[in-house]
């Protein structure tokens, strides 16, 4: 049950940017994610509100709140610009740009298995945003 919920929800994410191109092109982006989160967080307040206290914690939270929101209103600025297939190729970019700011800012040294997939995964980045005349 665990691997189909993980293949479903990769399924999900996958149809979310086709759908986007498809039938959001018009919309602006940060309206789009104003409404994305303020649901979101309309749940998640509810199961707060029902299970814990609501409080911040930290500054923290905030300022992840605000990259993120950031990060989402561009990947959607990316979508009407770029094909979907060269978006996701830069998104899963993710974890090398995560491993490097961890090794700059935190002082964290990389593992092996970090290093072998960020070598399989710049080729694979370039192979998937190149473009379609190439392959053809």
């Amino acid at each position: 049950p665990g691997d189909l919920l993980v293949l479903a929800a990769t399924f999900a994410w996958a149809t979310t940017a086709v759908a986007m191109r498809k039938y959001l092109r018009d919309v602006n982006a940060g309206v789009l994610v104003f409404y994305r989160f303020l649901i979101g967080a309309a749940v998640f307040m509810a199961y707060l509100a029902a299970t814990t206290r609501l409080t911040v914690a930290s500054v923290h939270q905030v300022l992840v709140g605000v990259v993120v929101g950031v990060g989402s209103v561009l990947y959607y600025e990316g979508l009407k610009r770029i094909k979907a297939a060269q978006v996701s190729a830069l998104e899963l970019s993710t974890p090398f740009f995560a491993a490097a700011l961890a090794y700059l800012l935190l002082s964290e040294s990389f593992t092996v298995m970090q290093v072998l997939g960020i070598i399989l995964l710049v080729p694979g980045i370039h192979l998937l945003s190149r473009k379609e005349e190439a392959y053809f």
